[in-house]
């Protein structure tokens, strides 16, 4: 046996890829999986006390024994119906599905209902909306390979059977269950209890059933009988059981596949974990990271991921990358939320030149305007800004030392674009004590208006309008704290003047308000406060905090995940002209949240947030024609709708440019365009940006070799939580790239890019402990890092996972699980797993002996430029059987780098026609 020894140590390219879009965390399919419901808080019919107690304690004792379980109490009928649904697609897959099922029933026309917590159920005729069909959970469970079991504890005593409006019809209702059909492969077993309103914790058909799933090993048919039995015994009615309970395997495992189960779902949770991190990471948004979070506290290495996600997060709120846009500045601030459009209908035929004034140009938060007056947001007024300054010029010079109209003229020149007659007004009206003048002046000077821009110009102006009680002035003076513009950034000043903005009613300044509570920026999160804020401005009309409060129910931030009322406020705000509501209606369509997933929907609302100048849209639309989603897959314009989006600074689609020139993926390799790219989204905050520009430096593509750039942008993405950003801090001090060689640093960094996930940091930290570099040598802590990098996905850890099953170094020795893993390396293009597989095939370990299979491997390895390989058939054929040799020579024949007959003798002709390929592939 002559194996390669994998020894490389990897840098981890962090790809720029940064998919601008939010994925739910998906549950590992398992083998034993139940669905537990427990309906007791109903809104038209009695309250039940125990379903909820039952699905409580039987989620948690059929997760005991080694379920998969989902656990729904007081469920509505939509959520109800998705959750039959979804796990009707995982018993597909499923050895053992159970559904549990307590609370009201009913049975129309000898159909069995079981009925939502929502369900009113006036008329008969609403049954079939309102109450879901217990054959939908009969054929939920239908998939599943041996036990397809659905349990119902249920009541005799509905009153909605007898309040409710019949048809012409006249449908026969009663309540609980008919004749269950005992013809479909599914057992139904129930129980019609007494009310479910016992003095009990559990129903006496939920008590027996955790009973009797204590009993390991115990069958389908005897555990219904024992369950049956106890309730007997405790209730008024026998339960009653439909179908064949027959099975192959126990309801119950026995104690040793039990423990299987329980190790296996904790492995499953942690890759779980895992994924869901690594989602989280592509984003690098508070609003993901926070996803992510839910999933915290967790056991084992989920607690690492839990901590370098609210790390994450802290550094992004810390930095002002706050959820969504963050805190909007605040502006002019007029007329939002209701804003004014010129109804020329509703003009008064006499209007005087003040009334019209007015009725053009007053300001929502104007103290001086008349009450009777909305205001106008500025952007509508350039529509009739020279009618406007007329009217406000007439009126300025007949209410002498009127300082509303002398602010409203400079407002008409605003709007039209003359700021210098602007500044002149406002200027005149602020010194006459207008502190909404004063706000305006601040906001030409942030935004260099007919002046040099001037943050800390703007700073004073804006802090004399909201010390003289401005609302609009104290929105944009904590807009300035917020970002640190002209005065050091401060999130707990920002935060006092946008809620004394608040109270005064400006919905600009509740919305980023809230956004500051939502992220805890400037004091404590508080996500009930946060939703009442965008709740009052979004009664106002205000489309961006509409949309916020969308986003609350979309990713289930201190309410349940409901991606109905999601949609609902999206399309309120879309209608509002909200491009950001458009984006995210286009992501629910895209990932399938609420709706059936639909691409072409999805670049519908894409193309109109685009046309809005929405970058995010245009990134998105970049990545649906890259991969070909709901469009043909076209490269042009993926890289089309990317550069218009990166023209606009949006650092995902800088990204992405990058990520196409790096690997030739639609256009020709170009590392410096690459580089180019990486660089500008890195600038722009993007973390996978910064780990790729980082490597370009570290490895001289696309421009200079800089070890001190590189090494400066590793750092920055570290800090902002990027795992291949920490590993490559680790790689430059392991050796010495820009820094003193340090392994103690290497390895720290090592460990915090596997504790945020990174496979490559994993293989890594194993290779240290195996050559005790930084640390002791300790070679079943090696085996142990290349095990979880591994499974984490990387191909040198496997290759090397996989040499020490070969040679039982830090395990015992397993050929076939060597194989395994060989077999995965080789398919991730490892070359030492190429040939060390080829060895497997040639000797027969952990296989049959396969000497075809074998030549081909080596074949590979060789095509993949592995010198070892060449090196062994040129100076070592003795170790080869002549029938791998005459393949390898037939090979080398059929591609004419030698002559001659395949006869297994490597001669001079041979080590030349080997030497020959090795030069043709580059090895």
């Amino acid at each position: 046996m002559t194996l390669l020894k994998p020894l490389r140590r990897a840098a981890a390219l962090a790809l720029g890829f940064a998919v601008f879009a939010h994925a739910p965390a998906a549950l590992a399919v398992g083998e034993r999986i139940a669905l537990i419901i427990g309906n007791g808080d109903y809104a038209a019919a009695p309250v039940l006390a125990q379903p909820a107690n039952d699905a409580e304690d039987l989620a948690a004792a059929f997760a005991e024994i080694g379920f998969d379980v989902i656990q729904l109490t007081n469920v509505e009928g939509r959520a109800m119906r998705r959750a039959v649904r979804d796990f009707d697609e995982r018993a597909d897959d499923a050895s053992v599905a159970v559904i549990y099922f307590a609370g009201h029933s009913l049975a129309v026309d000898g159909v069995n209902y079981l009925v939502p917590v929502d369900a009113q159920l006036s008329r008969d005729t609403h049954v079939d909306d309102e109450a879901v069909p217990l054959s939908q959970l009969i054929a939920a469970v239908d998939g599943a390979k041996n036990i397809r079991l659905v349990m119902l504890a249920t009541t005799r005593d509905d009153p909605l059977t007898g309040t409710m409006k019949r048809s012409i019809r006249k449908r026969i209702v009663v309540p609980g269950l008919a004749a269950i059909d005992p013809t479909r492969p599914a057992v139904v077993a129930y129980a019609i209890d007494q009310g479910l309103n016992g003095g009990s914790r559990n129903s006496a058909y939920a008590a027996a059933v955790l009973a009797h799933l204590k009993t390991p090993a115990i069958g389908l048919a005897d555990f219904l009988e024992a369950v049956g039995g106890d309730v007997e015994a405790t209730s008024r009615s026998a339960p009653v059981v439909i179908g064949s309970a027959s099975a192959t395997v126990p309801i119950v495992p026995d104690a040793a596949t039990m423990q299987q189960l329980r190790d296996r779902q904790a492995e499953s949770r942690e890759t779980e974990i895992a994924d869901a991190f690594r989602r989280a990471e592509k984003l690098s948004t508070v609003e993901a990271w926070d996803g992510f979070l839910q999933f915290c506290p967790a056991e084992g290495t989920a607690d690492t991921f839990c901590a370098a996600a609210n790390a994450s997060r802290l550094r992004l709120v810390a930095s002002g990358r706050g959820s969504g846009d963050g805190p909007a500045a605040v502006g002019d601030g007029s007329g939002i939320g209701a804003p004014m459009r010129a109804d020329r209908a509703a003009v008064p035929a006499y209007e005087d030149s003040g009334a019209t004034c007015d009725r053009l140009a007053a300001h929502s938060y104007d103290q001086d305007k008349p009450a009777t007056v909305a205001g106008t947001a500025l952007s509508l007024l350039g529509a009739t800004a020279e009618e406007a300054i007329q009217a406000c010029l007439k009126a300025s010079g007949q209410a002498s030392g009127e300082r509303r109209y002398v602010f409203q003229l400079g407002r008409a020149y605003h709007a039209a674009g003359r700021f210098d007659e602007a500044l002149a007004r406002y200027t005149e009206a602020a010194e006459a004590g207008s502190a909404i003048a004063m706000n305006n002046r601040g906001l030409l000077h942030a935004t260099g208006a007919g002046t040099p821009k001037n943050p800390e110009a703007a700073l004073h102006w804006y802090r004399k309008g909201a010390e003289a009680g401005n609302v609009t002035a104290m929105g944009n003076l904590a807009g300035l704290y917020y970002n640190g513009a002209g005065v050091e950034r401060d999130f707990a000043v920002a935060r006092d003047w946008y809620a004394r903005a608040a109270e005064g009613g400006n919905v600009l300044a509740m919305n980023a308000l809230a956004l500051l509570y939502q992220d805890g920026a400037g004091g404590p999160q508080d996500i009930d406060a946060a939703r009442a804020l965008f709740e009052t401005a979004a009664e106002a009309g205000y489309a961006s905090a509409i949309n916020n409060l969308a986003r609350l129910y979309n990713f289930g931030r201190g309410v349940p995940v409901d991606y109905v009322r999601a949609r609902q406020l999206y399309e309120q705000a879309a209608d509002l002209g909200e491009s950001a509501a458009m984006v995210n209606l286009g992501l629910m369509h895209e990932n399938g949240e609420g709706v059936r997933r639909d691409y072409r929907a999805a670049r519908g609302w894409y193309e109109q947030a685009a046309a809005l100048d929405n970058a995010g849209a245009m990134t998105n639309l970049g990545i649906l024609y890259q991969y070909g989603r709901g469009v043909t897959e076209s490269f042009d314009e993926a890289r089309a709708w990317y550069e218009r989006a990166a023209e606009l600074g949006d650092a995902a689609a800088m990204a992405n440019l990058a990520y196409m020139y790096d690997g030739g993926r639609g256009v020709p390799v170009d590392k410096f365009k690459a580089r180019y790219w990486y660089l500008k989204g890195a600038e722009a905050g993007n973390g996978p940006a910064m780990a790729s520009v980082g490597y370009l430096f570290a490895n001289g593509q696309g421009g200079p070799q800089d070890f001190g750039k590189a090494m400066e942008w590793y750092r920055k993405g570290a800090d902002l939580g990027n795992a291949g950003a920490m590993t490559n801090v680790g790689f430059m001090y392991e050796n010495g790239w820009g820094v003193e060689q340090d392994y103690g640093e290497a390895i720290e960094w090592y460990m915090r890019g596997a504790a945020a996930g990174n496979a490559i940091a994993m293989a890594n930290i194993g290779l240290m402990y195996e050559q005790g570099r930084g640390v002791e040598t300790d070679i079943g802590l090696a085996f142990d890092w290349y095990r979880k990098g591994a499974e984490a996905g990387n191909a040198q850890a496997m290759a090397s996972l996989a040499y020490f099953y070969s040679n039982g170094t830090g395990t015992e020795a397993d050929p076939a699980i060597a194989l395994d893993w060989y077999t995965k390396a080789a398919n991730l293009g490892n070359i030492t797993a190429m040939h060390n597989l080829g060895v497997a095939y040639k000797d027969g370990l952990g296989t049959e002996r396969n000497l075809r299979r074998a030549a081909d491997l080596f074949i590979q390895s060789m095509q993949a430029r592995n010198s070892w390989t060449f090196d062994q058939f040129r100076d070592h054929p003795e170790n080869y059987p002549v029938e791998v040799l005459a393949e390898i020579e037939r090979y080398l024949i059929g591609h004419g780098l030698m002559g001659g007959e395949p006869d297994g003798e490597v001669d001079d002709e041979t080590r030349a026609g080997l030497t020959a390929l090795q030069q043709q592939v580059g090895g």
